[in-house]
């Protein structure tokens, strides 16, 4: 299921908008300052997530939402705009009523803004069921049968199970920490979260080479030398080290693979093998097994490749790379003193602005966007960027979004980023009459 329409009323006070979103998973969208477009994608994020308290502070009238299996989500709101002063008072307020194709109804009468005080994305989505009953019981006025918080959020929790929402915003080189009002550097907490990736793909690897090098010996006895593999060829033994030594290049590559970690197969250890049958159904074996251990990498290193291809294609030019270990990434420098021969470490907080925010809006659209059916809303991606990155983004964008199965939406000024793209380009449109 993706987004197909958005259809806006009462923008502003006074703007009807009909939005068609591109049958391609990319959507340019664009406008004049002060149009909207800001705004609609955060209104879309707000409704998807539940988010009542956005919906309550935007000033629009109504938005329906319609998706490509028939599926489409309307929010309506009484008076389309209160004051910030009212909002943040615990005052009644003009009812927001949430319903969809499926008869589904959720009305809302009251909400204090200070209901998810401290609480961040993360938070909300976690939802535990103590705190919506204390939200509940502490803060909100409507009775019961108006406002059923947890069964909200339940109704939410199935739209985001068919259609789950990430916008990237200006803001993106920090992160709202989890409580309190400080803010985290996003360059460092997706470096750590990076690291976190690879230690946990590490672990999955070590549980999986404990389980087949303690079994070894059985299997040998048992599997080693079988029917099915008498007829077990010397060409297909060479194929499968072939293929695990293609697998250990492209982790040493990307640096989650130590040379010290992969098996150094000899063509001398390959001819003994091939004299005997029995010994090449072992060896067989032992190539089976590493071959799975390996498995362990294989999500993590397809979008390792695609992030490293792509931060450090758009890098090469001022002379810099980017590389990844076990301690997350690091920043190199190969315009360097004569008197010096290796490549000279930048910190993170010395990489330019223009470079922070390439490593965040990447690092955001491969990692931080997984699985499939997701929808994610970029505002500006251009922000500190070079003319010529601006000019690669959408072909790197798109192959990101068939990479993770992803549609995108992206609010720009920029002609650069759209380069050429113009099938992709939707603007905010006055709405057809119905």
């Amino acid at each position: 299921m993706f987004l197909e329409k958005i259809l806006i009323k009462g923008l502003f006070g006074c703007d009807d908008h009909s939005i068609n979103l591109c049958k391609e998973s990319v959507t340019i969208l664009h406008a004049a300052n002060g149009e909207g477009k800001t705004t609609v994608l955060r209104l879309v994020r707000s409704v998807l997530e539940g988010d009542i308290q956005t919906v309550a502070e935007t000033f629009f009238s109504s938005i329906k939402l319609e998706f490509t299996d028939g599926f489409w989500l309307k929010v309506e709101k009484e008076k389309a705009y209160l004051s910030p002063k009212e909002i943040s008072r615990f005052k009644r307020f003009p009812a927001i009523t949430f319903t969809t194709s499926q008869k589904e109804s959720f009305h809302f009468t009251s909400i204090p803004s200070s209901a998810f005080f401290d609480l961040d994305r993360d938070d909300v989505q976690d939802r535990e069921e103590a705190c919506l009953k204390k939200l509940m019981k502490d803060f909100y006025h409507s009775s019961e049968e108006d406002l059923n918080l947890e069964g909200f959020y339940s109704f939410i929790d199935e739209i985001q199970s068919r259609l789950s929402v990430k916008l990237i915003d200006t803001n993106r080189l920090f992160i709202d920490a989890s409580y309190g009002n400080y803010k985290r550097d996003a360059i460092s907490f997706y470096s750590k979260d990076l690291s976190d990736r690879i230690l946990e793909a590490k672990q999955r690897k070590e549980l999986v080479s404990d389980e087949k090098d303690s079994s070894l010996p059985f299997r040998l006895v048992t599997q080693g030398f079988s029917e099915e593999k008498k007829d077990l060829s010397l060409d297909a033994i060479k194929e499968k080290l072939e293929k695990l030594y293609r697998i250990s290049e492209k982790l040493k590559k990307t640096g989650l693979l130590a040379s010290s970690e992969s098996k150094n197969i000899t063509e001398e250890l390959l001819e003994k093998a091939s004299q005997n049958q029995e010994r090449l159904s072992v060896l067989n074996l032992v190539l089976e097994d590493e071959i799975e251990k390996f498995a362990c990498y294989e999500k993590l290193l397809a979008k390792l490749e695609l992030f490293l291809k792509i931060i450090n294609r758009l890098l090469s030019p001022s002379g810099k790379f980017m590389s990844v270990s076990s301690e997350g990434i690091s920043f190199y420098s190969t315009r360097i003193p004569k008197t010096e021969s290796e490549p000279r470490e930048i910190p993170l907080s010395a990489i330019s602005s223009g470079e922070k925010q390439l490593f965040v809006l990447f690092y955001s659209l491969v990692f931080m966007s997984e699985g499939k059916h997701n929808l994610v809303l970029i505002d500006e991606p251009e922000l500190s960027m070079h003319i010529s990155w601006q000019e690669e983004f959408i072909d790197d964008l798109l192959e990101i979004c068939r990479e993770n199965s992803i549609q995108a939406v992206v609010s720009t000024h920029s002609p650069n980023i759209v380069n050429g793209h113009f099938e992709l380009l939707v603007g905010l449109s006055e709405e057809e009459e119905e």
